[in-house]
């Protein structure tokens, strides 16, 4: 176990609870290599049939029954024989609960998948609604004039966060090499107003480079 896990210090119950259980998975892999074999030898047998086939080897039945007499054999083979139904009916509910389990859990996978687009498309919602507000800054001297239209330091820091927020969640301008540049902290310490101006400055010569040299290669081919 981990050292750190939540079994690597065992409680005196704990240990008396699984005191039978493997050290190891050697048995369920010696199981996995029975399956496999069976499963070529015989493509056509039915999931029941094969763990039947699983468990006769395991447990050792046939010798087992080779230390009864014929007429207790015969006994225990008919008795088995008239269990077939009875086990058959319990691998049908089986499988029909495995069915019904699984497709709950896709359903709450589709429901997890569903719910976090919707969540997105509301951010992006309200990131536009917001940037509709303070307009979009596309030059670095667009930045410094709408600046000048805010008085404190958090209208600011405020304006500038939502431009960020935009390009990063709407317009997906983030990449690798940029992504340092959509922070407004840098480790505990808040940004100045200077030094975010900066980075969404950055932001925008990016994206007007990228853009001049999209349609550059377009007018070359």
């Amino acid at each position: 176990f981990l050292s750190e896990g939540p079994l690597s210090e065992p409680s005196d119950s704990l240990l008396e609870e699984t005191k039978s259980v493997p050290k190891s998975n050697t048995v369920s892999e010696r199981d996995f290599a029975k399956l496999d074999r069976y499963l070529l030898e015989k493509p056509n047998a039915s999931t029941l049939a094969l763990e039947s086939l699983v468990l006769f080897s395991n447990n050792k039945t046939s010798e087992w029954l080779k230390q009864k007499t014929e007429k207790e054999q015969k006994a225990i083979l008919e008795k088995a024989h008239a269990m077939v139904p009875e086990f058959r009916k319990c691998l049908k509910e089986r499988r029909q609960t495995i069915i019904q389990e699984r497709a709950q859990v896709l359903k709450k996978k589709q429901e997890a998948l569903e719910n976090a687009r919707q969540k997105k498309m509301k951010e992006k919602e309200d990131l536009t609604e917001n940037i509709i507000k303070y307009g979009l800054w596309q030059t670095r001297e667009d930045i410094l004039q709408h600046l000048k239209s805010f008085v404190t330091i958090g209208e600011k820091l405020k304006a500038l966060k939502a431009q960020l927020d935009f390009r990063k969640k709407v317009l997906d301008q983030e990449t690798p090499t940029t992504k340092h540049l959509f922070f407004m902290s840098r480790g505990h310490k808040k940004l100045s107003v200077e030094e975010v101006t900066e980075q969404l400055s950055q932001i925008v010569n990016f994206q007007i480079v990228d853009q001049q040299s999209t349609s550059a290669t377009h007018i070359q081919s």
